[in-house]
């Protein structure tokens, strides 16, 4: 169930993010993303979720709205952590 959750919040928190940067800067191109082989999902998140954090500033461009649209990306990510973890 909480992965469940997660892959449906991090769709729309992802989408919302990039429609918001779009209309901010520019279009984005086509963008790569190389498939991770992940062993343990819990750290896997934890991982994702501390390089979109610590990139923050670089991935919001100086926006402050495109910033909070950064912060509720994490957010899902520490949702489905918190979820993992204690609601077994």
């Amino acid at each position: 169930m909480a992965l469940g959750a997660f892959y449906d919040g991090v769709i729309d928190a992802l989408d919302t993010l990039v429609e918001a940067y779009q209309g901010q800067f520019a279009l984005l191109g086509q963008v790569e993303f190389p498939a991770p082989e992940v062993t343990d999902i819990l750290d896997h998140l934890q991982e994702e979720a501390d390089w979109i954090e610590s990139n923050r500033d670089e991935i919001s461009g100086g926006s402050s709205s495109v910033a909070n649209l950064v912060d509720s990306l994490v957010a899902v990510y520490l949702s489905a952590i918190y979820k993992l973890t204690n609601l077994k």
